[in-house]
């Protein structure tokens, strides 16, 4: 999985990675995923990124 942003692409698996792309409240960011779980995955991660303050 991949999350982009500002062209910088981070590994969400880590809360660091994500808060070092610097992204803020309201920003568009790019979500990107591969696999069988893929949409789930994606999913879930807009759903936590939707709800963060």
């Amino acid at each position: 999985m991949q999350l982009e942003y500002a062209d910088r692409t981070v590994n969400p698996t880590g809360v660091l990675a994500v808060m070092g792309l610097g992204a803020t409240a309201g920003s568009t960011v790019t979500v990107r995923a591969e696999g069988d779980d893929a949409e789930q995955a994606v999913t879930a991660l807009v759903q936590i990124l939707a709800t963060a303050e």
